[in-house]
């Protein structure tokens, strides 16, 4: 189940960087610029912090609104996956540590044999 969990983690935070990257390329061209530089985790910390002014124009306040959420989304679906991965491993440890003694396993590769 936790491997199921951690997987659907996995999944989400990946969809979210792509879906990130997709509304930064299709953002208005002042807000495109902004935030064109920098590797993806600085874009969405950058995109969660944006606030949209009163005043723009109703495509600025969704677009900014999409940015904020889904900036927020993958650095969160990341934590839960590596939080699941550490109980994954605790878990493994505690019924079957020689799988983790060999080389080139894992804690997620070690739960599926077990």
């Amino acid at each position: 189940m936790l491997q199921l969990a951690r997987s659907g983690a996995v999944k989400v935070a990946a969809d979210s960087r792509r879906h990130l990257k997709a509304l930064l390329v299709t953002a208005p061209e002042p807000l495109r610029q902004a935030l064109r530089s920098g590797t993806w985790l600085v874009q969405a910390r950058a995109c969660a912090a944006l606030q949209a002014e009163p005043a723009a124009p109703v495509e600025d306040r969704a677009t900014v609104r999409a940015l904020r959420l889904t900036a927020e989304r993958a650095p969160s679906a990341h934590a839960e996956a590596e939080a699941l991965e550490r109980e994954l491993r605790a878990l493994v440890k505690a019924m079957a540590p020689v799988l983790l003694a060999q080389p080139g396993v894992g804690p997620i590769t070690a739960a599926q044999v077990l």
